[in-house]
């Protein structure tokens, strides 16, 4: 039996042995109270298992520390960049916004501007169309007496009286029509920056007569229109009654007994109460033939759009002006034949 022992300071012994192949681990104590001695013997393999299974402990312990470091160290720097993270975000963020909203009002402003200009160009537009369809109108009225008075003067070719008139008549009206059409070309001046202005002392009774020669040929046109129209339709067997204003139309036409008025030719363009309105007077009149009397709209109005417009007011036909006889009587046939 080998033994190996130690002693500490305070009387205890302990000591392994070997006993037929095994180890042993044991400890003496002396108890000098009781006069004896406690002994402890313990298998070696015993101890080196309670031995490794608290090293496990201690190494299992030393691990779950570890781990449980590592874990609030993770979270606190997991914390911490998060944190500085959503603080970039929201900085970042913050810039962004105020780089959009810049972006928006800039966008803002180029779309005011954008339909400002559109509309300024609409206008613009509108404006070059009303020129040009008041253009139109204002040509097309000496054009329709040149016209008009032509047919009547190859009518009346044989008499000297009627020949004379209407020539007179017919340079009076080219004469305006030259007169517009030179209105036109400074209008182009203008537009094209051409004209060119000078300032100089004027007469006042000159300038009032130059606008005298400007309103009276007007005037003059509107009496030669309805004499033209009257020679043309009485040269054609056809008699009508003229009057000068829509609002005088309705009322020739409501105080008018049945069947004593055939057909109604209608300028569009007329004071006091235009042709349109004079229509929609007339067809709701009550008068007895109110809904089935042809009113055929005869204006100097004569574009795509203005036809559509006719047609669409209720007209159930449109000439347009200069009047070509051909055509009105082809109209009026057509216009009657389909009431009948």
């Amino acid at each position: 039996m080998e033994e190996n022992s130690i002693k500490d300071k305070k009387r205890f012994v302990c000591a392994n042995a070997f006993y037929e192949g095994r180890e042993y681990y044991y400890c003496l104590k002396k108890i000098p109270s009781y006069n004896w001695t406690m002994l402890f013997l313990v298998s070696a393999d015993h101890v080196a298992t309670n031995t490794m299974d608290m090293v496990n402990s201690i190494i299992r312990t030393f691990a779950l520390v570890a781990a449980c470091a590592f874990t609030i160290l993770c979270s606190g720097f997991f914390v911490w960049y998060r944190s500085r993270r959503t603080r970039a975000m929201y900085e970042f963020e913050l810039r962004t916004n105020e780089c959009l909203s810049e972006v928006n009002q800039e966008l803002e402003k180029a779309k005011k501007a954008a339909e400002e200009a559109f509309h300024i160009a609409e206008e613009a537009n509108q404006s070059k169309s009303r020129f040009l369809s008041n253009m139109s109108h204002d040509m097309r009225t000496p054009m329709n007496a040149i016209v008009g008075f032509t047919t009547l003067l190859d009518n009346e070719s044989k008499n000297p009286e009627k020949v004379q008139e209407y020539t007179k008549k017919i340079a009076f009206s080219s004469q305006h029509l030259l007169g517009l059409i030179n209105d036109v070309l400074d209008m182009s001046k203008i537009e094209a920056g051409k004209m060119k202005l000078t300032l100089e002392e004027e007469n006042m009774d000159e300038i009032i007569e130059n606008i005298d020669a400007l309103v009276r040929p007007q005037m003059v046109l509107r009496r030669q229109k309805f004499e033209i129209i009257v020679e043309l339709l009485k040269m054609e067997g056809a008699e009508c009654t003229v009057c000068e204003n829509g609002q005088l139309a309705v009322e020739t036409f409501t105080a008018s007994e049945e069947n004593t008025i055939n057909l109604i030719l209608m300028d569009v363009q007329m004071p006091v109460m235009n042709g349109y309105e004079a229509m929609k007077a007339i067809r709701s009149s009550g008068h007895p033939m109110a809904e089935t009397i042809p009113i055929i709209a005869m204006t100097a109005n004569a574009f795509v759009e203005d036809i559509h417009d006719a047609l669409d007011a209720g007209m159930d036909a449109h000439v347009a002006k200069p009047v070509d006889m051909k055509v009105l009587k082809e109209t009026v046939a057509q216009v009657i034949g389909g009431r009948s």
